[in-house]
């Protein structure tokens, strides 16, 4: 609770204020959308998750990273920020953290793509360089949100 605080109050970096928390329940809600029993056709014929424990969560923009706190039944939660800010803190040991742009990144990841989960962060988009991001971000995940 110190860390929450202290990011909250104190943190100039992420510019993160109080109204942030209310940013967390698009995380819960999309954890919810991954937990359940999910069925889905592909080119390649159906396939299933249970209860969202194959997923690695790759979360692109995750800032200061407190939503890897709703993803703690998956496989992994992967978050990805822009080179400066300081190292999240992690709760939870299933969570690792890459500094840099995700095309600066993505060939230090083992990513397995049939189980994982891509969520782009709004920030994705906050500057010219990103929108490139995007497009890489679209490519690399077939299962994807964009929050």
């Amino acid at each position: 609770m110190r860390y929450v605080h202290n990011l909250l109050d104190n943190d100039q970096w992420y510019g993160i204020d109080h109204t942030f928390l209310g940013f967390m329940d698009d995380y819960e809600s999309l954890k919810g959308l991954i937990e359940r029993h999910i069925i889905e056709e592909s080119n390649d014929g159906p396939w299933k998750f249970h209860n969202g424990r194959n997923f690695v969560i790759y979360d692109v923009g995750c800032a200061t990273a407190l939503q890897h706190v709703f993803f703690g039944k998956c496989k992994g939660y992967v978050g990805i920020s822009p080179p400066g800010p300081p190292i999240p803190q992690f709760f939870l040991p299933n969570c690792t953290f890459y500094s840099g742009y995700l095309s600066e990144v993505i060939d230090q990841m083992d990513i397995d793509y049939d189980n994982s989960f891509g969520i782009a962060n709004m920030s994705i988009l906050y500057d010219r360089r990103e929108s490139d991001e995007l497009e890489i971000f679209n490519r690399v995940f077939k299962r994807k949100f964009i929050i």
